[in-house]
């Protein structure tokens, strides 16, 4: 059976004062191991370590095998697509058909959805056949047809596969081990997501009732030495009865009997601390950054009624503009919460482009996109670098509970796009938006993230148009659906309903 062995790697990004990851060992089998954790804990470092896309400072991953990596971001036109579109094979027509990829669609890779980018990009990896598969969020972007699809594809991978997902559904169907990653520590657990997620629970509870089991004991063990410390001390002031009996020999043997049983006392409360520290400093005991209900209200509710309108249309998308959405007279209310829906591909990011180009001036505005690309993730580490000390603690208080660790963002360490993400949103507090216009908002971000964000959206006093795979984030959030259907011959239609 095909291994592949971590042995005491270390890494530490480049201006970071403290290490990610130190003396690492960790033994991958055949099968699906998803790697857990929160944004930014180092499942995508490792990934390239991995990959050998990034060099450990020290330690060796060992044998040399072959390996694929689809990575979050579907911007990059893949490696190797130009082969992937000549080839006729069976393999290659089996994975296309599979995750039902079009033949067209390799040769315009920069017209596509994001989704259907993502399929492309999963199809690209496993049809290279390689030892190691690593896929790093592969259901972002992708509508639940597509996701069974991709579920499908990547449970008939016989290699060593490597999954970062925050898709609960995709982690319990495929995976056989979890690896959870928390603050450098890991810890690698036979079975599924869920089943994972329980076993931690559990053991958590024991440490826990540990801990307590061990400060009663403490507390009781001081009292026990107080007491004798006094009775010794009540001894030793106690003025001897005059007798010829009475001898110094005698009081200094009481004193001794007080003074060891004293001793052992303090030493058995020396041990006990010293287990109540080592219980305090294990990972999995230590108070999580997790969404704890403090996230302040920001953005207003605008004075007019509606905010933007659009009139009856027909947008044209795709591929020279061949197709079109067709739309009924629109409005977007100075309160109202959209869910925009639709499969990839008919035409959800381009009604949203022209509802942000129809947004009067007036309106303060907060557009996230699906990807940040490389001018705008670094556009935004400026704009919170030039921040005013309140100001900057502002953002980097919502941040932090978005789930994300401020420190991350001051200390030069590289962000993952999870929290690129999460700082975009907090540094709306600054901008007092009356308006969201948000396109897929849950890709990259880990599953305490998602749910620290429904809860802002839902308290959010503006309009919110969300364009999102997510149901469970839709139905939280939104009172609105906009839903897009697609026909036979590839037009679309809106439909509404609330």
């Amino acid at each position: 059976m095909t291994q592949l062995t971590i042995s005491h790697l270390s890494y530490t990004y480049p201006d970071s004062p403290e290490a990610l990851f130190n003396d690492v060992n960790l033994t991958f089998s055949q099968g699906w191991t998803a790697l857990i954790g929160d944004n930014g804990c180092g499942k995508t470092t490792l990934a390239h370590l991995i990959a050998g896309t990034l060099t450990p400072d020290a330690g060796s991953i060992a044998p040399k095998l072959v390996v694929a990596l689809a990575e979050q971001d579907t911007s990059e036109v893949p490696r190797a697509l130009s082969d992937f579109a000549c080839d006729y094979g069976q393999e290659a027509l089996e994975v296309r058909e599979t995750l039902s990829i079009e033949d067209e669609w390799l040769w315009r890779y920069d017209t596509l959805s994001a989704g259907q980018k993502k399929r492309i990009q999963i199809a690209l990896a496993l049809w290279q056949q390689p030892d190691v598969l690593i896929v790093d969020e592969p259901t972002n972007h992708l509508d639940l047809p597509s996701r069974q699809a991709v579920a499908e594809a990547l449970r008939g991978f016989s290699g060593i596969g490597l999954l970062i997902s925050h898709d609960r559904a995709l982690l319990n169907v495929i995976t056989q081990n979890c690896l959870f990653i928390d603050a450098g520590a890991m810890e690698l657990i036979h079975g599924t997501y869920e089943q994972g997620v329980e076993e931690r629970r559990k053991a958590a509870l024991n440490r826990n009732r540990d801990y307590l089991k061990e400060r009663r004991e403490l507390v009781r063990i001081k009292a026990v030495r107080e007491q004798t410390r006094a009775k010794a001390a009540q001894k030793k002031g106690r003025s001897p009865k005059a007798s010829p009996r009475d001898s110094d020999a005698r009081e200094k043997a009481n004193h001794a009997k007080a003074t060891s049983k004293d001793g052992i006392l303090t030493r058995q409360v020396s041990a006990l601390n010293s287990r109540l520290g080592k219980l305090e400093r294990d990972a999995h005991t230590r108070p999580q950054g997790k969404y704890n209900g403090e996230i302040p209200t920001f953005g207003h509710c605008a004075a007019r009624s509606v905010l933007v309108h659009l009139a009856s249309q027909t947008i044209p998308f795709g591929p020279d503009a061949e197709a079109g959405v067709s739309i009924s007279e629109l409005y977007v209310g100075s309160s109202d919460k959209i869910a925009l829906m639709g499969a990839n591909g008919v035409g959800k990011t381009t009604l949203a482009r022209v509802l942000i180009k129809a947004v009067p001036d007036d309106i303060a505005t907060l557009v996230l996109p699906q990807e940040l690309k490389a001018p705008q993730r670094s556009a935004v580490l400026n704009q919170l670098h030039e921040l005013s000390d309140r100001e900057c603690g502002q953002v980097l208080s919502v941040a932090a509970q978005l789930n994300a660790r401020p420190e991350t963002f001051l200390e030069g360490e590289a962000l993952s796009p999870g929290e690129l993400r999460k700082l975009c949103l907090a540094l709306a507090v600054l901008q007092d938006p009356a308006l969201l216009i948000l396109d897929e908002p849950t890709n990259h971000l880990d599953i305490h993230s998602i749910e620290a964000l429904s809860h802002v959206l839902q308290a959010f006093p503006g309009a919110v148009v969300l364009i999102s795979h997510d149901q469970t984030l839709l139905q939280e959030v939104c009172t609105v659906r906009w839903e897009i259907e697609q026909d036979e011959t590839g037009n679309s239609r809106l439909s509404l309903s609330s």
